[in-house]
């Protein structure tokens, strides 16, 4: 268990990820720099998925590095939309 300390500023986060028919949209909880946010170098993708069994927990398996790149950067400049 871990208590949390509310000091009146947002973290910036990932606020929402959402699956789009060509990439993914990621809205953040706060303005994201646009320069930074072209970086490309900025961003890791991996991927993995669980084992499924009846007893609780699992391992993740099947990691691997991914090469999605940011395609662009959305309008209000709070969210990096089109990873493919």
């Amino acid at each position: 268990m871990q208590r949390l300390a509310w000091n009146n500023r947002i973290p910036f986060e990932m606020k929402t990820v959402k699956a789009m028919p060509d990439g993914f949209e990621i809205e953040f909880t706060l303005p994201v720099d646009k320069k930074s946010a072209a970086d490309l170098a900025a961003y890791s993708v991996e991927s993995f998925i669980y084992k499924y069994h009846p007893v609780y927990g699992s391992p993740t398996v099947n990691t691997e590095k991914r090469s999605e790149r940011c395609e662009s950067i959305g309008r209000r400049h709070q969210s990096a939309p089109d990873y493919r």
